[in-house]
């Protein structure tokens, strides 16, 4: 990981990406540096100035910025000091189309993203890592240039849908569904949110809560068992994302006998 300088809250690393939460307090200033590894930064809070060549930026509030290697800059934070993620970026993110030069990035997929990444690194959940890569790629394939008109959906994705259901309990690695579509990752999640409004990560999580919520209703297998057939980390997770879907706990659900009264939802993939 490159050394960025301020105090390390938390870390989490993938297979492929090494993030961390950094804090900076204020009125501090960190002379002219470089970083040997490109990195992207993503400005939970706070507000800082920084100063590439001759070039001054205000950053302030929700940002994504990318950095090349070897880019020299100065930063100064202001009086409320700044908190950042900061990741380590693989060299193929350039290949699947990125810039290949420092870029700012503000708008609402910055903030979703944003509002994502703390929330799994906030969580004690197995598997918070395979969430913040399907995060993060959506949020890199949202800053590749698509001069391309919009076309229907690519042979490929029917694939991927396909292994997601029917491996959904188990941790899958995106380079294996990248491997599977013979695409790269970035170009994967950037077209599977496209067509299913969601990341594959998302998607996954909504398959375990609708398959949970029916053994609830047609199985006599504990809350704590299905929540292991279903691939949640125990039972208190299973419980917290019931609760998010329908309002309800896993016993009140499972007190529903009348299968007409209540709706599963819609998975991304059942369209019209």
């Amino acid at each position: 990981m490159n050394n960025y300088f301020g105090t390390l809250c938390r870390k989490l690393q993938t297979r492929s990406l090494k993030v961390g939460e950094w804090a900076y307090p204020g009125r501090l200033r960190i002379e002219r540096h470089s970083h040997d590894l490109p990195y992207l930064s993503l400005v939970l809070s706070g507000q800082y100035k920084e100063v590439v060549g001759s070039i001054e930026n205000e950053i302030d509030g929700p940002t994504a910025i990318v950095h090349v290697a070897g880019e020299c800059h100065l930063d100064e934070f202001g009086s409320r000091g700044a908190t950042i993620f900061s990741v380590d970026m693989p060299h193929d993110w350039f290949d699947a189309g990125l810039d290949r030069t420092r870029t700012v990035y503000t708008g609402l997929n910055v903030n979703a993203a944003i509002s994502s990444l703390v929330r799994e690194m906030s969580g004690n959940g197995e598997g918070a890592e395979w969430f913040v890569e399907s995060a993060l790629l959506h949020l890199v394939g949202s800053f590749v240039r698509n001069r391309r008109k919009r076309s229907p959906s690519p042979g490929w994705l029917k694939t991927i849908v396909e292994y997601l259901q029917d491996n959904y309990s188990r941790k899958i690695p995106l380079a294996e569904l990248a491997a599977i579509a013979q695409v790269h990752p970035v170009h994967l999640s950037r077209h599977f949110h496209k067509i299913h409004g969601c990341t594959v990560g998302e998607y996954v999580q909504s398959l375990r809560v609708d398959r949970a919520l029916k053994d609830l209703l047609s199985s006599n297998l504990s809350i704590a068992d299905i929540a292991a057939v279903h691939g949640f980390s125990d039972q208190s997770h299973l419980s917290r994302l019931i609760k998010l879907k329908t309002g309800q706990s896993p016993w009140r659900w499972r007190s529903k006998t009348d299968f007409g009264r209540f709706s599963f939802g819609r998975l991304p993939s059942q369209s019209n």
